[in-house]
């Protein structure tokens, strides 16, 4: 296995590390500890995984719940200057997509059950953003709220899901 070296590896890596930390999303995804959550790139994928970068399959309704690691794009260096001390730091942002099949019949409790789940991860990504060498996120909030799939779809026999899409933007 190839070992990340450069910083923007090694923060996608560390926010897996946090994830497989965060509670909410062992709960849900029936992990007893953090290492159950991240995959074995030795074996098939497998549901209530947390995967990094984009997840190649064909059988998503198979694998929910899991939560996938993007990069939106944005990773700079930017300078800081002041006095003599003058040096690039890094920032950027990535986002998590978290996916689940629906749960319950009614639309409401289904609603309040994904939110509950991805707000709770938000809450944990919170409580441990920059400690003990861990991503120092300074802001956290929705690119796409929670969604449920499309009812159209539900017709050609595909589960209804839910999903969305936070932002973590760190320094």
């Amino acid at each position: 296995m190839i070992e990340p070296t450069s910083s923007f590896a090694i923060e996608r890596l560390r926010l897996a590390d946090m994830l497989a930390a965060c509670p909410q999303l062992l709960g849900r995804f029936g992990a007893p500890d953090a290492t159950s959550a991240l995959p074995d790139p030795l074996e098939p994928l497998k549901p209530g995984k947390i995967h990094v970068g984009a997840l190649t399959s064909e059988d998503h309704e198979g694998l929910r719940p899991y939560a996938v690691i993007l990069r939106p794009g944005e990773a700079i260096y930017e300078l800081v200057a002041g006095g003599d001390r003058n040096y690039l730091r890094r920032k950027g942002s990535l986002w998590v997509y978290l996916a689940d099949n629906s749960r319950f019949a009614d639309p409401t409790d289904d609603l309040i059950d994904f939110e509950n789940f991805a707000g709770g991860v938000i809450d944990d990504l919170a409580a441990i953003a920059g400690r003990g060498g861990l991503l120092p996120i300074h802001t956290i909030g929705w690119q796409l709220p929670p969604e449920r799939s499309d009812p159209n779809l539900d017709a050609q026999d595909l589960k209804p899901f839910w999903d969305c899409v936070i932002e973590l933007q760190w320094e």
